[in-house]
């Protein structure tokens, strides 16, 4: 294992946590206190074949989507704009993780390889570059759907970071906060591919594995 892939959200961002048994999103916590949009339902913006578009491929579907609800007549009358929404949801949806950061870093002192590898919209993407510069200082390569036109957990998507690295799978490890993605990566050949649920259950998993560079 010479290589690790690192998911966004849920991995180096705090984006969900669980209420009463449900998963909820903290950018949309206080958003009818915050904007005034209340009732709020996310659904109503965040459409599957929107939203799956924009993370795939580099095209405005979300922001033209986004306008189209904040003109409804449902919305229209909070007056806030698709832009302010969006920069919104950007910004709530952005919570940086230091403890994980700091523990990948670590790692990178050791020898491993860091790249991230992630489904987003070009949108997101480059306001996380911009507040979060130290991204770059951990990930040698930063692969992004939206760049790459599939989305994880589709092979296409990993022959694609496969041929960058110029590694075989058996020496890259994902790490992603989904099953289906793991289990996705393991059939491919990155067999030490982890789950992350929590820093403290992930780091033990990550220390029990072999952990020396393959030289």
């Amino acid at each position: 294992m010479r290589h690790l892939l690192l998911d966004l959200d849920d991995v180096l961002f705090d984006v969900t946590h669980t209420d009463d048994g449900n998963t909820r999103f903290y950018w949309s916590k206080d958003i009818e206190k915050d904007l005034g949009l209340a009732p709020f339902d996310s659904r109503d913006f965040f459409k599957a074949d929107t939203f799956t578009l924009d993370v795939q491929a580099d095209n405005e579907k979300l922001l033209q989507h986004t306008e189209m609800v904040m003109n409804s007549e449902k919305y229209r009358r909070f007056g806030v704009s698709a832009a302010d929404f969006l920069n919104y949801y950007h910004e709530k949806n952005s919570i940086f993780n230091t403890k994980v950061y700091e523990f990948f870093m670590e790692q990178k002192r050791r020898g491993f390889g860091i790249s991230i590898a992630t489904n987003q919209t070009k949108r997101r993407m480059e306001f996380l570059l911009e507040k979060y510069p130290q991204l770059n200082n951990l990930a040698e390569y930063i692969f992004v759907s939206s760049t790459i036109g599939h989305l994880k957990p589709a092979p296409e998507f990993f022959l694609y970071v496969r041929e960058k690295l110029a590694l075989p799978f058996a020496e890259i490890c994902m790490i992603d906060d989904k099953q289906k993605t793991i289990d996705a990566c393991r059939v491919m050949g990155m067999t030490a591919s982890l789950c992350f649920h929590d820093f403290e259950s992930f780091k033990r998993q990550f220390e029990s594995l072999k952990t020396e560079i393959i030289s």
